[in-house]
């Protein structure tokens, strides 16, 4: 069974390789030259000659894709706007993996061959004793050689040496932790009132030829995307073919209870391919290790035995014998069985689902199947638990195979089947006119009023400054706030948009009264002064030095690392031809 479905995802260890390197991050274009031409179709960009392909790229972004849908869309799926960012952002990684690694070469910094294999060992070794068997699952599921672990460890542990050389170069000094703290614990209270551009808008108007003009030049802003009309259907395999591996799995405990050797029946049963060949050994794990059901099952039993039912989860039917306890640790055997069709098992269901090309909703209704409709952009995925990221190319591929009215074959997905009704197809048309006028008018008047607000903002603040007014007096009529107190590290105040422009204005106030500049926001034109401001104490830095300096540090750290990178990448030769390759993606379905 592969590592990814058997062993509990939140407590296994994620192996990122070169994505984890976090310094290896997309710092910018420097360096870059935009060329329309590229050496060959599959060439994404050059570094110093040297060429990155679609292939290496897709690999990496696909790796990326899946981290940020974890970490955080909650595995949804993610819209096209960070999509396109991802992708940019990859291309930006590789090229700094190569800048560094071509570095090492030149200098002599990498890692040897004992340090590659020592790393390997660390990873699949939990409980402190390597297991090969985990290794294999391991590989197995990312379709990965060991010689192709090797290279990867290989660069992971040299772009390593790299960062703690550059790592320990930084250094944070006594005054610099001190100013750090300071500058993280001095609290500030800012007054202020806002020049919002919508209240000047009565003050303007707008005429129908404008908001004309604005439609025919911005057309775009009002697109709608061609849009399919779908009816889909899943046969779930788990749903129709339960019972049968049921019926089998317990089939083989009775044979197991008759005297069969277990180990011979994984080899001609199991359907685990990580440990069909080793009689179903799983070798040594902890709990936390493998899925509750499974754990609770194994870790019930004594050495020799062998659970009298089989034990369900979401990966099938297990049948499962504990070889041997030590300490915390257990070794187990099992036999997998899926709830999967064979071969004519498959057919039979295809031949059922084809009578859904004939009457769709009255064939789905015939094998108890449910039917969804919705609508799809181009590039949205169908919207069901039972098909995974990676197959919905497959999806789309039938979809757009089809006429209005017509129904596709029979897709199969690792879950599945997977059938498509097109009822209708939208082409990409514009809202009309009439419909967006409201929201042109209202923009346009605010793209009028803003340079009032903004002319009105810089009379107050000259009266306030020149003591014409006083800040209270100027003020009055847009409403007086104060921000409470907030500190100069702090990335935003409450209430307040662009707060890291307006913290950096607040940062030059260093007197109770004091007049900050004009702070523009998308929203309007700030005027603030300081209220009050309490310097940090020295008491509470001697307990928090510690922490403050190993902070500073990192930043320090991580600012060194991106410098470093940045030189490189301006002495390089770096070719990108990844535009039009990207805007190509963005299009096909």
């Amino acid at each position: 069974m592969s590592m990814q479905v058997f062993r509990n995802k939140k407590n296994m260890q994620v192996i990122y390789f070169t994505v984890a390197i976090a310094f290896v991050l997309s710092l910018g274009y420097a360096g870059i030259k935009s060329n329309i031409f590229r050496p060959d179709p599959d060439t994404l960009a050059t570094v110093n000659g040297r060429a990155i392909k679609f292939d290496e790229w897709k690999k990496e972004n696909d790796q990326r894709v899946e981290q940020y849908k974890a970490m955080f869309f909650k595995d949804a799926e993610i819209p096209e706007v960070y999509l396109k960012d991802i992708r940019k952002s990859t291309l930006q990684n590789i090229i700094n993996q190569q800048l560094l690694l071509e570095y090492s070469r030149k200098t002599g910094i990498g890692s040897s061959e004992a340090e590659d294999k020592e790393k390997i060992k660390s990873i699949f070794a939990p409980g402190g004793r390597f297991n090969a068997n985990a290794m294999r699952y391991w590989l197995r599921e990312k379709k990965m050689t060991e010689d192709e672990l090797i290279i990867e460890i290989h660069r992971y542990n040299t772009l390593s040496k790299i960062q703690q050389i550059i790592n320990d170069a930084s250094k944070a000094s006594e005054s610099e932790v001190l100013e750090d703290y300071s500058y993280k614990n001095e609290q500030r209270k800012v007054r202020y009132f806002k020049l919002d551009p919508a209240s000047f808008s009565k003050m303007v108007k707008v005429t129908p030829e404008e908001v004309a003009r604005y439609y025919t030049e911005r057309k775009q802003e009002f697109t709608v995307s061609e849009q399919r009309r779908v009816q889909y259907t899943m046969l779930d395999f788990g749903r129709d073919f339960d019972k049968t591996a049921k019926d089998k799995a317990e089939k083989l405990i009775k044979e197991l209870s008759a005297g069969a050797d277990f180990a011979a029946l994984a080899k001609a049963n199991s359907e685990d391919p990580g440990s069909k060949n080793n009689g179903g050994d799983l070798s040594f794990f902890k709990k936390g290790m493998m899925v509750p059901e499974f754990e609770n099952a194994a870790f019930a039993l004594k050495a020799g035995e062998f659970t009298k039912a089989p034990v369900k989860t979401q990966f099938g039917y297990h049948i499962i014998k504990l070889e041997e306890k030590k300490g915390e640790e257990i070794r187990a055997r099992h036999i997998l069985i899926k709830p999967m069709p064979d071969a004519k098992g498959k057919a039979a269901e295809i031949e059922k689902l084809l009578a859904l090309k004939k009457d769709f909703l009255a064939g789905a209704k015939a094998n108890s199947l449910g039917v969804i409709e919705m609508s799809l952009a181009r590039l949205d995925n169908i919207n069901t638990g039972g098909i995974e990221p990676d197959e919905q190319d497959l999806i789309r591929a039938a979809l757009f195979k089809l006429k209005p009215g017509e129904t596709s074959d029979p897709v199969e997905v690792r879950k599945g089947f997977c059938v498509i009704k097109l009822l209708s197809v939208t082409q990409e048309s514009y809202k009309p006119l009439e419909l967006v006028r409201p929201v042109i008018e209202e923009t346009l008047k605010k793209e009028k009023a803003a340079p009032l607000a903004e002319l009105e903002a810089g009379k107050l603040h000259k009266a306030i400054k020149d003591k014409a007014l006083t800040f209270d007096k100027a003020g009055g009529g847009y409403g007086i706030r104060d921000t409470g107190y907030f500190s100069l590290a702090d990335k935003t105040i409450k209430g307040i948009d662009e707060s890291s422009d307006f913290i950096k204005a607040a940062k030059t106030l260093k007197v109770k009264g004091e007049l900050g500049r004009i702070i523009n926001s998308l929203t309007g034109y700030y005027l603030i002064e300081l209220a009050d401001i309490k310097k940090a104490e020295g008491k509470t830095f001697e307990k928090d030095k510690e922490k403050t300096t190993s902070d500073l540090l990192k930043k320090k750290q991580s600012v060194a690392i991106s410098n470093f990178i940045e030189e490189l990448r301006k002495k390089a030769s770096i070719k990108d031809y990844s535009e039009k390759i990207f805007a190509d993606m963005e299009t096909q379905p």
